[in-house]
């Protein structure tokens, strides 16, 4: 079975490493694993594929 996985606001690549990382590996081609994550040194150290970096709002006040 095809798995999506979506943490959110991820702080530490060490729950990853130790968690999440070699299980997922192991997966069913066709998985994805969307993270989102204010530290670009978590898309870094996970190894991601795509990084999307969004912009701060602007008020319109």
């Amino acid at each position: 079975e095809n798995i999506l996985l979506v943490p959110d606001d991820a702080w530490e690549v060490k729950w990853w490493e130790e968690e999440i990382g070699g299980t997922l590996m192991a997966g069913a081609m066709g998985s994805k694993i969307l993270v989102t994550s204010r530290k670009k040194y978590v898309s870094d150290g996970m190894g991601a594929f795509y990084m999307h970096e969004l912009q701060n709002l602007v008020s319109t006040k």
